[in-house]
């Protein structure tokens, strides 16, 4: 990983994440490539910018829970693979024809 870049969980205490993109649990059906792990990557600015809105979300009684951050190029591959496959069952991705 780049020097600039760091675990959120590293230097944002009490932070809540949950990276369904590294599990089973996502709009492709499976883990996509390039997320290892459940956790959350960012820059060292980010991680301050979110400590800031964490300690006022704190302070009025409210906590953040991010879902996404730091996307590798090789998830951004896997999502345009997944889109020109066909619609599986496990999936929800509707066609242009099919979208509200």
């Amino acid at each position: 990983m780049h020097d600039d870049f760091v675990f959120l969980d590293e230097l944002i205490p009490g932070v809540r994440w949950d990276a369904e993109y590294a599990t089973w649990d996502n709009f492709t059906g499976k883990p996509v490539d390039g997320y290892l792990a459940n956790r959350i990557v960012g820059t060292r600015a980010l991680c301050a910018a979110l400590e800031r809105a964490r300690e006022e979300a704190a302070s009025l009684g409210f906590g953040l829970l991010l879902w996404d951050s730091y996307r590798p190029q090789r998830a951004v591959d896997c999502f345009l693979s997944w889109s020109q496959q066909a619609l599986e069952p496990r999936t929800s991705r509707l066609s242009v024809e099919e979208a509200p």
